[in-house]
């Protein structure tokens, strides 16, 4: 029998209903489709369709990434990637 290591992985966001539809409104601002979006990450469609909707993960690269993209200025990432206590946080600093 083997034994299973514990490996950290980097922590990822699941985006809220919210949070998705600012996204949203950020791609059609910037005239992208998803699978636009997705090549560009990169990623396949349906993975970023699901992280879209809070099914997956956003991984910190791929926040960043797509932050590049959409013109998403660092210090507006907690309002479109991260929860509203997190947000409130940040606003106090």
């Amino acid at each position: 029998m083997t034994k299973k290591t514990n490996r950290l992985k980097p922590k990822g966001t699941y985006l809220t209903e919210k949070q998705s539809e600012l996204i949203r409104i950020k791609i059609l601002q910037n005239k992208l489709s998803a699978r636009r979006l997705a090549q560009l990450i990169p990623m396949g469609v349906s993975t970023f369709c699901n992280k879209l909707n809070g099914r997956e993960e956003f991984s910190q690269t791929q926040i960043a990434r797509l932050c590049e993209l959409l013109g998403i200025p660092f210090s507006e990432i907690p309002k479109y990637f991260f929860d509203d206590k997190l947000s409130d946080a940040t606003k106090a600093l």
